[in-house]
């Protein structure tokens, strides 16, 4: 079957870490046939489907079907869980690594385990131990200057994490005041279900 991209050029991609969607193009008069194939796959566990009909200049109807998914988000009674290649690994009971101004802060939240909230110094040395696997989240919700962790994100970022603002998007450098609001670091998949719990509790 001939797809959209050769495979050196996927190779590239994925050693670079850039998504890509595979896919390849078919018309289909008789469309009974891809709706049964849809149910076949549907019957499988963990599948899922989504669709879009297009109505504009280039009309079609575009579906896309997933099977065998890599991470499984399962959100239950305020505790999520992430399935990551049969890996389950509850947010609650992720290691915290956080000033000791701030511990109280992050306590009163409750959205973590207390007893798995550890506190030190400096924000650069959290990070950089977030990406060394020594803790999943490293947090502080006081004002920071660029210089405190512009070396520690790099780190980070090498080794697959990123940071971002608790509240609002990817952390800015070289702003006029030189301030960056707060900070949360962890890798690419904890990030948002973290920001998401906090942001419920702070507002």
């Amino acid at each position: 079957m001939k797809i959209n991209i050769g495979f050196n050029e996927f190779k590239k991609n994925h050693s670079k870490k850039k998504h890509q969607i595979l896919f390849k193009s078919r018309n289909c008069k008789e469309y009974y046939k891809i709706e049964n194939l849809f149910k076949f796959l549907l019957a499988e566990k963990n599948s899922f489907i989504f669709e879009s009909v297009e109505k504009g200049k280039i009309k079609g109807r575009y579906t896309v079907i997933g099977l065998n998914p890599d991470k499984i988000w399962d959100i239950n009674k305020n505790t999520v869980t992430i399935n990551s290649l049969g890996k389950k690994t509850k947010i609650n009971l992720c290691k915290y690594a956080i000033s000791s101004s701030e511990i109280k802060k992050l306590s009163d939240l409750n959205v973590v385990n207390n007893c798995n909230i550890v506190s030190m110094g400096s924000i650069a040395y959290k990070i950089a131990l977030v990406a060394k696997g020594k803790f999943d989240i490293a947090i502080s919700f006081t004002k920071k200057n660029d210089w405190d962790l512009a070396a520690a994100d790099i780190i980070l970022q090498e080794a697959g994490g990123m940071t971002n603002q608790i509240i609002g998007g990817k952390i800015k450098y070289n702003t006029p005041d030189l301030k960056i609001k707060s900070v949360i670091a962890s890798n690419t998949l904890l990030i948002p279900i973290i920001k998401k719990l906090l942001f419920k509790k702070i507002n």
